[in-house]
C-alpha cells in the first residue's frame, strides 16, 4: 500500500472514530454524507499533490538537461583547447 493510500486510510479511520465518539444515533445517510465529504477532501489534496509532483518532475528534468548540456559544452571547449596547444 502506498504512503498516500495509507494516509487516506488513516484519515478515514479517524473520521469513523469521530463518528463513533459522537455517541448519538447517526443515520446511514448522515454517515455516508460525512464519509463522502471527507473522501472528496482527500481526493482534492491528492490531486493537488500529484500536480505538484508533476511540476517538480518537469523542473528536475529541465535542470538535468541544462546541466548535461553545460557539462558537455565545457568538456568540448576544454578538449579543443588541449588539441590547439599540441
Amino acid at each position: 500500500m502506498s504512503r498516500d493510500r495509507r494516509g487516506a486510510h488513516c484519515r478515514l479511520i479517524g473520521c469513523l472514530n469521530w463518528v463513533a465518539n459522537v455517541k448519538m444515533p447517526t443515520s446511514f445517510s448522515a454517515l455516508h454524507s460525512v464519509l463522502g465529504t471527507r473522501a472528496r477532501q482527500v481526493d482534492a489534496v491528492l490531486e493537488t499533490f500529484s500536480a505538484s509532483v508533476d511540476d517538480i518532475t518537469c523542473w528536475i528534468k529541465a535542470l538535468q538537461k541544462e546541466l548535461c548540456e553545460r557539462t558537455t559544452a565545457t568538456c568540448i571547449r576544454r578538449s579543443s583547447r588541449c588539441f590547439t596547444r599540441l
